[in-house]
């Protein structure tokens, strides 16, 4: 018998297209280029940064992130946050690392975030920079993204990224993936809808290995869902398009 009880998570995304275009037309809103979600990521930082007065390392960061412990055992002097919104990350670094030794923490954002921030001048000494992806230009010790890579459409634009950084480490978290063919959905984010890209994770992973890199690490990414830990709530899409949770992969530049 087939369960008709509703189910009790509302879903996160809506919509099987094939191409972006098509979930594009979908799209509603301004997402991460309006001011709700501007309020909500500086609101986001101001909590952490309470929590991290009264607890120290304690203090649960925004998302979860491996990035502290893959820091602590390359000892970087520079990371590119590819999608870093407010910085947070550095500062979940600063929490978890004993002696830290990066010294440029570069976030790449949308105009907007870039804009805001930078005009806040909201890290003040500390070594957080605001850079769109046309702006940048740099070498690093990691590249790191998290949640970041399906709100673009072309995987080139990634790609030449990490070219251009020359990264010794790649560090993708809450990848969404699985053993099926691209496709591409809409994200519900109030009223507004985002379009997304579900990858094909052996295709990416193929594709990351052709830019001379090694897969070290692939492994579950939990974080909280709609307030709570659980799986994707995807009961409104085909079964075959489903994802139980985000991955965290990791890769080592070869030479």
């Amino acid at each position: 018998m087939v369960d008709k009880r509703p189910e009790k998570t509302p879903p996160i995304w809506e919509g099987v297209y094939q191409t972006w275009q098509e979930a594009a037309a979908s799209a509603v809103g301004k997402g991460f280029s309006g001011q709700r979600w501007l309020d909500r990521i500086v609101q986001q930082l101001e909590d952490y940064n309470i929590d991290r007065k009264k607890y120290g390392n304690l203090a649960l960061p925004p998302r979860p992130s491996s990035l502290p412990m893959l820091c602590s055992l390359t000892n970087p002097e520079s990371i590119v946050d590819f999608g870093g919104s407010s910085g947070w990350v550095w500062y979940y670094l600063k929490e978890c690392i004993v002696d830290i030794l990066v010294t440029k923490y570069n976030v790449i954002e949308n105009n907007e975030i870039c804009q805001h921030f930078t005009n806040l001048n909201y890290h003040v000494d500390q070594p957080i920079n605001y850079f769109t992806y046309q702006n940048f230009s740099g070498n690093c010790d990691i590249l790191y993204t998290n949640s970041a890579l399906h709100y673009i459409k072309d995987d080139k634009i990634f790609f030449r990224l990490i070219e251009k950084t020359k990264s010794k480490y790649l560090l993708v978290e809450d990848f969404l993936g699985g053993d099926f063919n691209d496709f591409f959905s809409t994200q519900i984010y109030y009223d507004d809808r985002i379009p997304v890209k579900f990858r094909n994770k052996k295709n990416f992973i193929s594709d990351i290995r052709d830019l001379s890199f090694e897969l070290l690490l692939s492994k579950d990414y939990i974080t909280s869902i709609r307030g709570k830990i659980q799986s994707f709530p995807m009961s409104n899409l085909p079964e075959k398009n489903r994802v139980r949770y985000g991955e965290t992969l990791l890769f080592k530049r070869l030479n």
